[in-house]
């Protein structure tokens, strides 16, 4: 499944616990299974670090400070 992160504030991403860019209004995406359960970490500057993990029930219920969108053929 492709996820697409984007952040409010500018932040730097962590996924699977090894550093995967800056993330802002520019998105960043990865090919990633829902299945693997990877540990997301959204560290921006003067803010608590946002954690959770990509897992099934993601969609369902997003951490609080998460929104979560299904795109048609995304």
């Amino acid at each position: 499944m492709r996820i697409y992160f984007l952040s409010s504030i500018p932040a730097a991403l962590y996924v699977g616990g090894a550093y995967f860019g800056k993330v802002s209004d520019f998105e960043r995406f990865a090919e990633i299974s829902l299945q693997d359960g990877l540990p997301v970490r959204f560290d921006a500057e003067g803010m608590q670090p946002l954690q959770f993990f990509l897992d099934e029930s993601l969609p369902l219920r997003p951490p609080k400070g998460v929104d979560v969108y299904r795109l048609e053929n995304g």
